[in-house]
């Protein structure tokens, strides 16, 4: 059995998923049931109708002249496309109507590719739910109108970029069902673009609205926000698909918009927030919006054009920096939609302390809250941070979707504090990590932390030495372990031992992450709790234990 895990680091750190490959599912794929021809007449009678579960591509070109009997009576028992994409490029469907029992993709890299069909009026994928795979593009198919995926509710990807662009220039609209689906799924770096408009409902209802009102919920067209509006009309609203608008007001802040999550705007030279002449909006904080989607490109002018604007409102909103990066952060496409406040944009550096020969401590003792890079590299005498009053890190980098935090190249003393490590090591409000580090020992007043194995040790610091020996129940109650595990010549048969167990980091780049050897009885090398394991390389390594590992 392989060695199965899931190791997880958000961006431009590995992911390592039960061995996914670009023909993952080959080893668990009858050989029977795979397909890597393109479709013609030709090839067609080598397709393994018979099977529900099909490994490899599927790909239709101007080639592919079968009739829609012959390609029916092909895929009408096909259900999941595992470890290929279905590409379907240059043909003259009208739909993929042939393709109706397909209910799952399940990839690694393109999972749907569907440009140039000048004759496609929709999908028609009728029974698809899921799509596991990184790139969703449908683009450049002149007729086509609409999706008609009534069944999909599931995109996963660790990095999803998803493009669907230039289709039926007037009539392409896509329903805020599938909509959702792609809003819902935003990691730091994703992308997501498109273009066209969202489909109005058959029927409009007091929770999904034309006009705004109390228990609206999903507002279609633009919310327009004057002197006299009645703010509690939108205290409900969770979709805007349109523009946010807020002009001339006496507004100090956005609280009365408190359920809006997401703000869609498809419309070409449409923006999605446009704020202007409000002299008392001393805040840009929107308490629960998480997703900005705007298309920004203006084809005629072949130029990208700004999705946020503030403008004359109240002189403080230039130094909420805070909501700028919070705003900049929701957008799908961040590096290319910079927030404006009256002209001028956050970031992206926050700190970008490099070469100074001399530095051997940052000391910025009031800092407390960094938003966008923090960057403390090749400063060789640089021993620590000191930052005592650091509580927050709000960091991406979302100008060229590279490194949020780099500290390296520093003193080879250097260390990270354990509560700057917690800040700087938070892979849900930082979205990638270049460290080349340890964890300082702890003082003496560090609650809960040891760099020796003891009973109601939560934070250990060092590398953590499994031998035969061992007293497991010195473990039990540990979350966060700064330095290697180790695993040797041990008893054991599984690792229920870290019951508790949440974090392996590993921040020298030479050292591995986790080291298992010799332990002849372990038959499971599954942790009950781990999340993530931030090391740079890594590296695992697993000999010599029961042979099923």
């Amino acid at each position: 059995m392989v060695f199965s895990m899931i190791w997880k680091i958000l961006n431009l750190i590995f992911i390592i998923s039960y061995c996914f490959s670009e023909t993952e599912g080959a080893a668990t794929c009858d050989p029977k049931c795979s397909f890597t021809k393109d479709l013609t007449p030709q090839t067609i009678g080598s397709f393994p109708k018979n099977c529900p579960t099909v490994c490899g591509n599927l790909t239709f070109t101007n080639l592919t002249k079968l009739t829609d009997k012959e390609l029916k009576n092909a895929f009408k028992n096909l259900k999941t496309l595992k470890g290929g994409r279905l590409s379907v490029i240059g043909t003259s469907f009208n739909n993929l109507n042939f393709l109706a029992g397909l209910q799952k993709i399940e990839t690694v890299h393109v999972s749907l590719l569907v440009p140039e069909n000048n004759q496609l009026l929709e999908l028609g994928l009728k029974n698809l739910t899921t799509v596991i795979g990184e790139y969703f593009s449908v683009y450049n198919n002149k007729k086509m109108t609409q999706f008609n995926m009534p069944k999909f509710k599931t995109i996963l990807s660790p990095m999803t970029r998803t493009y669907i662009k230039n289709n039926h220039p007037s009539n392409f609209c896509i329903t805020s069902q599938i909509l959702k689906v792609f809003l819902a799924e935003k990691l730091p770096n994703d992308e997501l673009q498109m273009n066209g408009k969202v489909c109005a409902p058959k029927n409009y209802t007091k929770k999904n609205c034309k006009i705004p009102d109390e228990p609206c919920e999903e507002l279609h067209g633009d919310l327009n926000i004057g002197a006299n509006f009645a703010v509690k009309k939108v205290k409900n609203l969770k979709f805007l698909y349109g523009s946010l608008i807020v002009k001339n007001t006496d507004l100090a802040n956005f609280k009365f918009l408190g359920n809006l999550t997401y703000i869609v705007q498809l419309g070409e030279k449409k923006i999605a927030i446009d704020v202007q002449g409000n002299k008392k909006l001393i805040s840009a904080a929107f308490p629960k919006l998480k997703g900005i989607l705007c298309n920004t490109w203006d084809s005629v002018n072949n130029q990208l054009l700004d999705a946020i604007n503030f403008k004359n409102n109240h002189k403080s909103l230039l130094e909420d920096s805070k909501s700028c990066f919070a705003l900049r952060s929701a957008q799908y496409i961040p590096q290319h939609e910079i927030p404006k406040f009256d002209g001028k944009t956050c970031g992206p550096y926050s700190v970008n302390i490099s070469n100074n020969a001399g530095l051997e401590e940052l000391e910025l003792t009031n800092l407390t809250s960094i938003y966008g890079i923090f960057q403390v590299t090749s400063n060789p005498k640089l021993r620590k941070l000191k930052l005592p009053k650091l509580k927050t890190a709000q960091l991406s980098n979302t100008w060229v979707n590279d490194t949020a935090v780099a500290i390296a190249g520093n003193s080879p003393q250097f260390c990270l504090a354990l509560r700057e490590a917690k800040i700087f090591l938070n892979y849900k409000k930082v979205t990638s990590f270049m460290f080349d580090s340890k964890v300082c020992k702890p003082g003496r007043q560090a609650k809960k932390a040891c760099i020796v194995p003891e009973i109601g040790c939560v934070n250990f610091i060092g590398n953590l030495k499994i031998g035969p020996k061992f007293d497991f129940k010195k473990v039990k109650s540990l979350k966060f372990l700064y330095g290697s595990l180790i695993v040797k010549n041990s008893s054991l048969t599984d690792f229920k031992i870290f019951e508790n167990l949440l974090e392996i980091v590993q921040l020298n780049s030479t050292k591995l992450a986790i080291d298992v050897q010799g332990n002849k009885n372990l038959q499971s090398a599954t942790f009950p709790k781990i999340q993530i394991d931030v090391s740079k390389l890594g590296e695992i390594k697993n000999h010599g234990n029961y042979q099923s590992i």
